[in-house]
């Protein structure tokens, strides 16, 4: 899983571009779309404290820095941090989920409530193309991308069908009988 990161003891003044996007957060069966921030200068990640809570999302229970180094000598009071499910889809029709923690400041309500920051665009293997004169995009490293197998042991795939059961079945087709392709496609 994710891991909120210190930013630098004394930042330095940069700006570049950032580029908005949108995803959707899920918090216990409810899904907001939302717009999304991704910025290539800032140092961590964070969430609009107000909207981490109006959501109810799940506190972060590890040490989080209290504050946060901003542009020049501005320095930032956090107020926590959250953990944020998250599903973005990039400029490629590429969708992916993820899990992570975010520090939760104080932005304002004409800023996007989720700043995706460094530490977030390399563990989600983001490519960001600023453009000036045609429109900027971006989209995910496949390349670069963890495999989305995850192999459970006995004890943690009895639990989780004991939470969650679902049925699997194995089925052989063979691909070059086209009316055992045409079954297989009709079943649920």
């Amino acid at each position: 899983m994710g891991s909120l990161q210190r930013p630098r003891e004394r930042p330095e003044l940069r700006a570049r571009p950032h580029l908005k996007s949108c995803a959707w957060v899920q918090r216990l069966g409810y899904c907001e779309k939302i717009d999304v921030d991704l910025d290539s200068a800032a140092d961590i990640d964070c969430i609009s404290v107000s909207w981490a809570r109006k959501m109810n999302l799940k506190p972060y229970k590890k040490p989080f820095p209290p504050k946060v180094g901003g542009i020049g000598n501005t320095c930032i009071t956090s107020h926590g941090a959250y953990w944020v499910r998250y599903r973005m889809t990039d400029n490629q029709e590429v969708t992916r989920e993820f899990y992570r923690p975010f520090l939760a400041v104080d932005r304002d309500s004409t800023e996007s409530p989720l700043l995706i920051g460094i530490p977030g665009l390399e563990d989600m293997r983001v490519n960001i193309v600023f453009r000036t004169e045609e429109k900027s995009y971006w989209n995910f490293d496949l390349e670069k991308m963890k495999p989305l197998i995850k192999i459970d042991g006995e004890k943690r795939f009895k639990k989780r069908l004991r939470k969650n059961p679902k049925v699997y079945a194995l089925i052989e087709v063979n691909h070059l009988i086209q009316s055992q392709v045409e079954q297989a496609d009709q079943i649920p």
